[in-house]
């Protein structure tokens, strides 16, 4: 069974308005894999273009995989993928391109780690 993942997309240098892709992603794809995976399998196969963040040396210690996952923040190296998901980047931060968004205006803090929801 396909997964369904809608991403949010967006490149302010080039593109005025945002939209939403749509990608179909076989099970070896997302099946008993992190978001993470999921994303990794997109742009590997699919969309070489998606842009995101991953830092990972230690599992779900330096949040810089943070998304939005079906409107929850997660990180994506510790969430598990589902069968239908929409990505969309992190809330309060400025984007830079696609899920990738800058941290350097505004330092990860305590608060945004309590709004993980764990996967």
């Amino acid at each position: 069974m396909d997964s369904k993942v809608t991403i949010f997309r967006l490149d302010p240098r080039v593109e005025q308005a945002s939209r939403y892709e749509t990608y179909l992603v076989p099970e070896e794809g997302w099946m008993n894999l992190t978001v993470l995976d999921t994303l990794r399998y997109i742009c590997e196969h699919l969309d070489p273009g998606l842009s995101f963040r991953e830092s990972c040396r230690v599992k779900a210690i330096c949040n810089i995989c943070m998304v939005r996952m079906n409107k929850k923040t997660v990180l994506a190296c510790d969430t598990l993928s589902t069968a239908e998901m929409l990505i969309e980047p992190i809330e309060n931060y400025p984007l830079l391109k696609d899920l990738v968004v800058s941290f350097s205006d505004k330092p990860i803090t305590g608060e945004d780690v309590g709004h993980f929801e764990q996967g």
